[in-house]
């Protein structure tokens, strides 16, 4: 043993410290001294390191142990101190510092001697003649380390000796290295990103190495080369460590480390020749022996593989240029297959049972094929014929891989994940039709052109492989040196044993290459050329084949019935349609290869073997029984779907009594921060009381800031602190402040404000006590409500109490009366009281099952009420979950997959209607009609689920309708476990959901809410998924950058939602990868051109761009946008887009008649507009910032001709006309036109929107001139805004607004904002009887006595529903502040 007993017993004492504080976990004021116990557990798992590695190598360091020990001792004893309570948090801290500061005081000296035992252990290398590039090892080491070396030959095998015993210990020092990064990394995390992401991949590549010995001792192979290799990486590894961390604040000795890590990591990559036929020849020779009779031999096995994974993984995410296409494809393939193998050894290491001898030969076997295949891949540059050689070898590993796949699947049988609904399957064939019919137009059948390439060169592969092999000693060259050039020193020196080897090595890979042969011959007859025959044929039979099945389908719905397994045989065939659909939009979206080919033949088959299955079972006789009747069944009338949202939101029960206590504790009670909580089961209202409480104009008038924030299970802080600041002051923007800033900001925002701070959906106290230090006590009456289930949570509790029997009964007429066309008979009204009351005094249940009733008869009610009363029993919450389930039954079908869909998105989130509109259709959920446009259609389907009462609307548009909508807890909740019953999507939540995700075979959806790192650390890799969605709490500074590459692998995507995560300052040129998009949106700080390789983008429908860098603007060729002729939306946030003209070709015809929606466009004045609005004739919304031609002379004589008026279809336009306020613009305006918002205008350009028939909307913001009054006195009544109903001015400095003629004859809504000088308004609106709302904010007080005078005239005047809401009021001296 090295180790003398002193040495084991301090080693014992460091272990049982570094134990302690792995386990402690921070509590209480403990967490405050957090970092001072990690930062004493990196430090002296460094040291412990260090010394395990001077007592294997008898190096000699005076002082270090007998300090180590003294004071490890003394330490460990108050650990055990403060576990009995005898130690306070703090003294604990302190000593960890003390502690800490001792090891520190050692750090030059731990330094100087890992310089000098790393020159001596390299020189030893490079005199035992180890053939792993030495020289520019050597080369390298000699520059990095500073020293003298000493006993080179004795260093090496002190190292390396070869009883087991000390090669233990060496992998005691390996292992306790590891750990080294484990404890940086985690502490990297909290305190320092660079840190962790600087020494991450070389952790990730020592791991392999580790991995990679324990395999070849499993193999009982000797390592002995591998353990040199390893030694010398480890040494310099270690001293890396270390420097990485005591030397972090020197800058001088840092900022070299990061070039040094990176030349350790290519000597781990089997880049270099002589390492990489090391690797591969311990592979190639121990290809038949790979044991794996226990347990722990199925953990290595596991690492290993997990090891490849991540060596794979650096291919996903940058290939070499050699890659061929069909290689790129199977590699992608591989690392699938390789996923799979991994996760069958996991089962194993959890529920170990072993594996039958034949199937663990094979497994092992292909475990060392993908190793060698691997490593083959480390090469800088290579022949073509060599990459397509590799490709054929990958091939043949492949089919290994599924034929041990099949066997394990024979053996461990897996239960289908394929539980779709019955219907679903004529959709899919349909689907699968329209998929191949896309595959069969393409000019080129990438089939043909892939197989008969592949013809010629098999014919030439087999035909080399058959010869007899001919031995030609040769020395190993260095990479990238061509054969016939000069050896070099180095390479003169090639032992005999080497070229050995390599002949050794070279006989086995061809007796492998023999091995495979007749595989390969059987594919290139029976697969290859069969395909060059007859070009297309074989898509034609598939087609025919399909076509049969769907007549049998169609024809025979009731028929599976009377299959002996219907059930069964209807899931093969979805099976079999989800397949095709893979292999067909794989070729599509440009994946062909050898294994892309085969597939299809196999898919092919199966098709035939499912036909064949259908017919046979059709042949029996039908008989259907009368008993079988549809899921509506007890339908009579039908659900409106053209229900106003103000209608629906006035089915409520208002429970006054609740309302008046809660508001009573809110603006009465002590002076001191006051805390109430609605608690209450869930469904019960809580969040719908808090909401009414809110907005309650008691309650708007009493405080000076009110925010809303929802909180629900999992939240991130800095995400509140947003929620919050964001209600505060909407006009600036937060999220690139860190954390401990936004917290400060919001506690001086507060600071001496009356406020109202709502807390929605608390679980637990820990959120608000992260957000209590930025809520003051001023004692000025502000007040915190919380809404939480709990009835033990913090504060004055409101317990929110059920609705009795005749409230649950009113609430249900008044549902049914407003979405059911003719209400309800009389005789329905027993059964309707009874299901009332089955509801339990939930108002959840009650609206739900309000959307239930709507659509059926008496016998549907009695149903109905008959299923809730045998439920009677079960709890309230149990009660509501069984009727979600009922809605969801007797949802049509075409609306399931929308509400379902809902589970994609954070739980309480207020989700726009826009976009889940345009998701919906990139899906495929919207049907398709050719007199409505999808976005109509989808919007139909919405309201179809809000008066169903399923989805709740949220905020409203100006021109009625809704604008978000979000869905209550219970039904996220429902609609996340429907949807992964049905394979239909999985969401993960945090860096934990990553290790849990099931990557079924036929999973479709992904969302993701997680912070940017952790989806990036994910690896992420399922290559089915057609939608992924990200969502992020905290987007970051400018300086974040995520690498996002191997999303761009996902190639069958038609969704990708990255709008919550930093892609850089550049767009990503692979997304042109993605073909298949249909809806992408991405944020960075992106600036300059948008990629001309976006117009490979043919399918896209949806783009939308966030940036956070406004100053420079982005541009986009025209001929880029006009190739993307199925473009509908095109979005850009935070900075405007320039159409910019290629090459100056002013005569460009072509146009974008799809697009519907675009924003914010550069348009400028003068003879261009014209031609650059008709681009796109059938444009619908439009907002664009107007700016004088860069080309053309103007003078303030001119007049600018702004003709939207030729965009007949444009019903919304924004206008942003800050740039050309110096020029006079004549505007024409499109009749048709329905919302008009003008920012930073000049009042003349009114005489031009005051006749707009259609005109609904109006928004004007910053006026760009002087003008103190708007006058319509002596105006033609009738031209003025006759059908407007919504009026927003905001931030304009007029003080006189004047008119007493009819002038809004249909205003419904008034808001007037920031709008400091106003003192006086226009008489009309006292006898504007339409009104319904007038809003106030940031006015002059006699503004608002205004408005309240305008209320009481109202009612006078027999309009007793005008409500107002007057806040932030100010004095008439502080007119010329900001408004606020």
């Amino acid at each position: 043993m090295y180790k003398t007993t002193r040495q084991m017993e301090l080693m014992a004492c460091i272990d049982s410290i570094l134990d302690k504080l792995r386990l402690l976990v921070p509590q209480g004021d403990l967490c405050k001294y957090d970092r001072a116990l990690n930062e004493l557990k990196v430090e002296l798992g460094l040291v412990k390191t260090f010394l395990l590695c001077q007592w294997k190598l008898r190096y000699q360091f005076v002082g270090l142990e007998d300090s180590v020990r003294e004071n490890g001792q003394q330490f460990y004893t108050l650990l055990l101190g403060f576990e009995d309570d005898g130690l306070s948090p703090s003294d604990l801290a302190g000593s960890a510092s003390t502690f800490g500061g001792i090891l520190k005081s050692f750090k030059q000296g731990i330094r100087k001697s890992y310089v000098d035992i790393s020159n001596s252990l390299a020189k030893s290398v490079s005199e035992s003649r180890i053939r792993f590039n030495t020289r520019d090892f050597y080369e390298w080491t000699s520059i990095f380390w500073d020293g003298q070396s000493y006993g080179c030959r004795s260093m090496l095998d002190r190292l390396l000796a070869s009883s087991s015993s000390l090669t233990d210990e060496f992998m005691e020092f390996f292992h306790s290295l590891l750990e080294n990064f484990v404890d940086i990394l985690n502490w990297g995390e909290a305190y320092d990103s660079e840190l962790e992401k600087l020494l991450e991949p070389l952790q990730e590549k020592l791991v392999f190495l580790k991995n990679f010995i324990l395999l070849a001792r499993l193999q009982g192979k000797p390592e002995r080369k591998l353990m040199e290799h390893c030694g010398v990486v480890a040494l310099s590894a270690a001293h890396l460590c270390h420097s990485c961390w005591f030397f972090r604040d020197d800058n001088e000795v840092f900022v070299g480390i990061s070039s040094k890590i990176d030349e350790v990591k290519h000597q781990i990559k089997p880049i270099v020749e002589q390492v990489r036929l090391a690797y591969i020849s311990i592979l190639e020779s121990g290809s038949s022996s790979l044991a794996m009779s226990t347990e722990a031999d199925m953990t290595i096995v596991g690492d290993f593989v997990a090891s490849l994974l991540g060596n794979l993984w650096e291919f996903l995410v940058k290939c070499p240029t050699w890659f061929t296409s069909s290689l790129k494809h199977q590699i992608r393939i591989l690392y699938e297959g390789l996923r799979f193998l991994r996760g069958i050894l996991m089962k194993q290491q959890e529920d170990y049972d072993g594996l039958p001898g034949g199937i663990r030969d094979r497994f092992g076997a292909a475990v060392n094929d993908a190793g060698i295949v691997i490593f083959s891949l480390y090469q800088d540059s290579i022949r073509e014929a060599s990459a397509v050689e590799i490709d054929l070898k990958l091939f043949c590993l492949l089919e290994k891989i599924k034929l041990v796949k099949a066997e394990i699947e024979k053996k461990y049988p897996v239960a289908s994940r394929s539980k779709f609904p019955p219907t679903n399957a004529l959709e899919l064939v349909d689907l699968v039709l329209e998929k191949l019919k896309e595959l069969e137009s393409c000019e080129v059948d990438p089939i043909f052109s892939f197989a008969k390439g592949g013809v010629d060169f098999l014919n030439s592969y087999l035909n080399k492989i058959q010869r007899p092999r001919v031995d030609r000693p040769f020395p190993i060259r260095s990479p990238g040196v061509p054969y016939g050039a000069p050896l070099r020193p180095w390479e003169k020196n090639t032992s005999d044993v080497d070229v050995e080897q390599r002949i050794k090595l070279e006989k086995l890979q061809h007796k492998k290459m023999q091995a495979d042969a007749p595989f390969l011959t059987s594919f290139l007859e029976n697969n290859l050329e069969q395909h060059i025959k007859n070009e297309k044929h074989q898509l034609q039979t598939m087609k025919g084949d399909l076509v049969s099945l769907r007549s049998l389908l169609e024809e025979n719905g009731e028929q599976h019935n009377h299959h002996e397994d219907p059930h069964a045989l209807w899931s093969h065939v979805i099976e079999v349609a989800y397949k095709a659909e893979f292999v067909i939009e794989s070729l599509l979206a440009g994946d062909i290869s050898f294994y892309s080919l085969m597939l299809f033949d196999d898919i092919a088959r199966e098709i035939k073997l499912v036909k064949s299955l259908v017919e046979e079972a059709t042949k029996i006789p039908r008989h259907v029984t009368s008993q079988a009747r549809s899921q509506t069944s007890g339908a009579s009338d039908q659900v409106s779907s053209s229900v106003c949202i103000s209608a629906v939101d006035k089915a409520e029960v208002a429970l006054q009594d609740e309302e008046d206590a809660v508001i009573d504790k809110l603006i009465k009670g002590p002076k001191q921060l006051d805390i109430i909580s609605i608690v209450g089961m869930a469904g019960l209202g809580k969040t719908f009381l808090a909401r009414r409480v809110y907005r309650d104009p008691k309650v708007t008038s009493h405080f000076h800031i009110r925010a809303w924030c929802c909180i629900s299970q999992t939240y991130c802080k800095k995400d509140l602190l947003l929620q919050i600041l964001a209600c505060i002051n909407q006009k600036i923007q937060f999220y690139e402040m860190n954390q401990d800033d936004l917290a400060d900001k919001l506690r001086k925002c507060l600071s001496q404000n009356k406020y109202l701070i709502v807390l929605d959906d608390v679980w637990d106290t820990e959120a608000l006590n992260a957000l209590r230090l930025s809520f003051p006590d001023h004692t000025i009456g502000s007040r915190i409500l919380l809404t939480s289930r709990d009835h033990g949570i913090c504060g004055t509790p409101h317990r929110l109490r059920p609705l009795e029997e005749p409230e649950s009964w009113d609430l249900l007429q008044k549902k049914l009366a407003i979405i059911r066309k003719k209400g309800y008979a009389p005789e329905l009204e027993v059964p309707g009281r009874q299901i009332a009351e089955n509801c339990k005094g939930l108002p959840l249940s009650i609206v739900i099952i309000s959307g239930i009733l709507a659509g059926l008869d008496r016998v549907g009610w009695e149903e109905v009420a008959e299923r809730l009363n045998s439920n009677k029993k079960i709890g309230a919450t149990d009660q509501c979950k069984s009727i979600l389930e009922l809605s969801y039954v007797h949802l049509p079908e075409h609306l399931k997959p929308c509400l379902i869909y809902f589970g994609a998105f954070s739980e309480d989130q207020e989700i726009s209607i826009q976009r889940l509109m345009w998701l919906w259709i990139a899906e495929g959920f919207v049907q398709k009609n050719e007199s409505e446009s999808p976005e109509k259609i989808a919007e139909g389907y919405i309201m179809a689920l809000v008066n169903r009462s399923l989805v709740m609307a949220g905020r409203q548009r100006s021109t009625g309708g809704v604008k978000t909508c979000f869905i209550h807890d219970l039904l996220h909740v429902f609609c996340l476990e429907k949807a992964k019953d049905q394979n239909f999507l999985q969401l993960i939540r945090g860096y934990d959901g990553f290790l849990k995700l099931d990557e079924s075979q036929h999973l479709r959806r992904l969302s993701v809410q997680s912070q940017p790192k952790h989806f990036v650390k994910s690896r992420i890799f399922c290559p089915r998924i057609r939608s992924l969605l990200h969502a992020s709490r905290g987007v970051g500074s400018r300086e974040v950058l995520y690498l996002l590459s191997f999303v761009f692998h996902l190639k069958l995507l038609r969704v990708l939602d990255l709008g919550q995560i930093s892609l850089g300052t550049a767009f990503p040129s692979e997304i042109s990868l993605l073909v298949r998009l249909r809806f992408l949106a991405i944020l960075g700080w992106l600036k300059g051109d948008i990629p001309s390789s976006l117009e490979r983008l043919s399918n896209l429908e949806t783009f939308l761009v966030t940036t956070h860098d406004s100053g420079v603007g982005l541009s986009l060729l025209q001929d880029t946008l006009v190739k993307m002729q199925k473009l509908r939306h095109l979005h850009v946030r935070g900075a405007l887009i320039d159409l910019r003209l290629a090459n100056d070709d002013t005569h460009c015809s072509s146009r974008l008649c799809s697009l519907d929606t675009f924003s914010t466009l550069k348009l400028y004045l003068g003879k261009s507009l014209e031609k650059t609005i008709m681009k796109f004739p059938n444009i619908r919304k439009l907002k664009c910032c107007l700016l004088p031609s860069p080309s053309e002379e103007s003078t303030s004589d001119s007049n600018m001709v702004l003709a939207m008026h030729l965009l007949s279809q444009l019903e919304s336009l924004k206008l942003l006309l800050g740039k050309v306020t110096a020029h006079p613009i004549e505007v024409h305006l499109p009749s048709n036109l329905k919302k008009l918002t003008l920012e930073d205008f000049s009042w003349s350009i009114m005489s031009a929107i005051r006749n707009l028939p259609n005109l609904e909307a109006l928004k004007l913001v910053r006026q760009a001139d002087g003008v103190k009054e708007w006058d319509m006195e002596g105006m033609e009544e009738e031209e003025f805004f006759p059908a407007l109903k919504f009026l927003k001015l905001k931030d304009l400095s007029i003080g006189k607004w004047m008119g007493s003629g009819d002038h809004f004859p249909s205003l419904e809504r008034l808001m007037m904002e920031g709008c400091a000088e106003l003192e006086e308004l226009p008489s009309c609106l006292q006898e504007t009887l339409t009104l319904q709302f007038i809003e106030v904010r940031g006015c002059l007080f006699s503004a608002g006595d205004l408005v309240r005078d305008i209320k009481q005239q109202q009612r006078d005047y027999g309009n007793q529903d005008l409500k107002i809401l007057i806040s932030e009021e100010i004095e008439e001296s502080d007119g010329d502040s900001d408004g606020w």
